[in-house]
């Protein structure tokens, strides 16, 4: 920023504009990362949460399977719902690692110089 003396009141107004809006578009990208981690391991719970209720029910939840040469086995509901859970996190970990944290820093950088968090 220039000298303090030469900055006329207009262009403080435009710096706390600017400065205004930046602050408001990093909140924003902040506020859809824990967003969408909150939803992402609310399920991760509720698929976990429902898998332990339906193994504590037996072997009434068991699909099964047809395998090689005529052969089937049983595969658990619950072991669906784990793999659901696993998906899940790791589309969780992608979606804030590779999209908001990058807009979030993106939203942070200033003349080339990104800040450090």
């Amino acid at each position: 920023m220039p000298n303090d003396e030469r900055i006329t009141h207009e262009e403080r107004k435009s710096y706390i504009e600017i400065w205004s809006k930046a602050v408001d578009t990093q909140m924003h990208f902040n506020e859809m990362s824990v967003k969408s981690r909150q939803l992402g391991l609310t399920f991760v719970a509720a698929a976990l949460g429902v898998g332990v209720v339906l193994i504590s029910k037996g072997d009434e939840f068991a699909i099964s399977v047809p395998w090689f040469f005529g052969g089937r086995f049983n595969l658990h509901v619950a072991v669906l719902l784990l793999a659901a859970a696993i998906l899940a996190l790791y589309a969780v970990r992608i979606l804030d690692l590779k999209v908001y944290h990058r807009m979030l820093r993106g939203a942070c950088e200033r003349r080339g110089v990104s800040v450090v968090f």
